[in-house]
């Protein structure tokens, strides 16, 4: 998939799956128009935690949540899932080889109130770009962004429509026999580490792996 358009929307932090096909295009196009999908990605991500996979949730405004574009639903400050989600992030990463690299952008992104779901996850996802592409080797294969428009229509072969892997259920993560490409993991599947969670956030392998996760993403299938 090297050299291809990837067509997508963005997700709350995104699944190593995800972030598999992103790294590998040249051209990102972000479409910030499509339709919210109850338990997908855009407002959900899981980590591994000592207990097992944690789901974190965005909670969004009830009002015309269901087909609501995503650059227009807003988030529902009413509950605290900002300092949930930080102190769950600190503390189970808090061993994490790469935590004190990674911990003050988290710190700052949960301090401030989001009130549109696109903003938090596009912030995110600018950020993850810049640490995914931070190495030497990874920089100059760093792929333009831009946001597509609402009527522009597509005709070229290379382009791959990723918006599925978002907006289709984001299931638990699933346990699988980890291999040599698998970097290790802080809370394996039952303390196992001969076993791997596959599908969880990018903030875990960012906070295992820090610049190094490039390669680990476009070594993977």
């Amino acid at each position: 998939m090297e050299g291809t358009i990837v067509l997508i929307t963005l997700p709350y932090w995104g699944s190593l799956n995800w972030w598999r096909v992103v790294v590998r295009a040249n051209m990102i196009l972000i479409d910030p128009w499509v339709k919210f999908k109850k338990q997908s990605a855009m407002n959900r991500t899981w980590i591994p935690t000592a207990n097992g996979p944690l789901l974190l949730s965005v909670p969004v405004k009830q009002e015309g949540r269901s087909g609501t574009p995503l650059a227009s639903l807003q988030i529902d400050e009413r509950h605290n899932w900002r300092h949930r989600h930080w102190k769950t992030i600190y503390h189970v990463y808090r061993n994490a080889p790469f935590h004190e690299l990674y911990i003050g952008f988290i710190r700052a992104l949960y301090s401030k109130p989001w009130h549109c779901l696109f903003h938090v996850n596009y912030r995110i996802f600018v950020w993850c770009i810049d640490q995914v592409f931070s190495s030497e080797e990874a920089k100059n294969k760093k792929p333009k962004i831009e946001f597509v428009s609402f009527y522009r229509k597509f005709k070229t072969g290379s382009l791959i429509d990723a918006c599925d892997m978002v907006t289709e259920p984001y299931r638990r993560p699933r346990i699988i026999k980890r291999t040599g490409k698998h970097y290790m993991q802080l809370f394996p599947p039952r303390g196992d580490h001969s076993l791997f969670w596959e599908g969880v956030s990018i903030l875990d392998l960012l906070m295992m792996h820090g610049p190094d996760a490039w390669y680990w993403l476009v070594e993977t299938d």
